[in-house]
């Protein structure tokens, strides 16, 4: 999987964004471990430092896909048959936080929601979903990802209007 005797330090920056803060080595569901350390950090960021999600979610698209891209390259030098490693999931970051765009950071059922949709979408991988995930390479991790982010926004800004 890893070998980290082959890591440096700017290797080991970019697996700890990519990791989405080392949440992507719990060993079981790590991707539902990464999207719950998103909603905690970014619940804080909105809580303490008024934050604006959307500033989070392109600071995360941006240095995401580039930790993604350059961690994924330092894996394929030992396995070039990795395609998607569980432990990266700065993906599922960047999904959960354009489910919680339209969720207020004080709304606890809105997060649970917000969770609890994009959990499905990205398990499931219904439709294009999963189709994205044949895009090569660092593209092909995130899409999946942002498409799941994007059907759960969807969804929750349609049960907002009919309320």
């Amino acid at each position: 999987m890893i070998n980290k005797q082959n890591f440096n330090l700017i290797d080991n920056i970019f697996l700890f964004i990519a990791s989405g803060f080392f949440s992507g080595f719990v060993p079981k569901s790590p991707g539902t471990a990464g999207s719950l350390a998103c909603v905690v950090i970014w619940f804080i960021l909105n809580s303490y430092f008024d934050i604006s999600t959307l500033s989070f979610l392109i600071t995360t698209l941006i240095i995401g896909s580039i930790a993604t891209s350059f961690t994924l390259k330092k894996i394929r030098e030992n396995d070039s048959n990795v395609k998607d490693p569980q432990f990266i999931v700065i993906d599922e970051w960047a999904g959960m936080l354009i489910a919680l765009l339209p969720i207020h950071p004080s709304s606890l059922y809105g997060i649970l929601i917000a969770f609890i949709l994009f959990r499905f979408f990205d398990i499931t991988k219904l439709g294009p979903i999963g189709a994205s995930e044949k895009l090569p390479n660092a593209i092909g991790i995130m899409a999946d990802d942002i498409l799941a982010g994007i059907a759960s926004y969807i969804l929750i800004l349609a049960f907002n209007y009919m309320i």
